[in-house]
């Protein structure tokens, strides 16, 4: 029987050595409570996650995103970075920093888990990675 995770329209090719980049939360307009405080952290860490990232990039590892759709189930990863570019500021820096690559891969989250109730198991079958 052939394995699903061989080939899917989402992806044919496997993660490098088992590994993916996942990146959650990152990518926002920033707009809910609390915002200013953890915007200001995001800013400082969004280079050493874009150094990171570019460093994955360069071994063949690909990037997911997971991020809170915000109740907005017609969302798309697209209409999340544009919302960011629109609050501007460091919103709209974390988010061009980030987001680069057309091969990069997203997922939406409808709570706080990138994990329950999203689909991070079909990422998992797809790469098969490991960490």
């Amino acid at each position: 029987m052939n394995d699903p995770a061989e080939k899917t329209p989402l992806a044919e090719d496997q993660a490098p050595q088992g590994y993916v980049l996942l990146i959650i939360d990152m990518v926002s307009d920033w707009n809910f409570p609390d915002e200013e405080r953890l915007l200001s952290e995001a800013e400082i860490i969004a280079p050493r996650i874009s150094e990171l990232k570019k460093q994955c990039r360069t071994l063949g590892i690909r990037t997911v995103y997971a991020n809170d759709n915000q109740g907005r189930w017609r969302s798309d990863f697209k209409a999340i970075v544009q919302s960011a570019e629109r609050r501007g500021g460091a919103a709209q820096r974390i988010a061009n920093m980030l987001v680069s690559d057309a091969c990069d891969y997203f997922l939406l989250k409808p709570k706080h888990s990138a994990f329950h109730s999203t689909a991070s198991p079909c990422y998992c079958g797809i790469y098969r990675h490991r960490r």
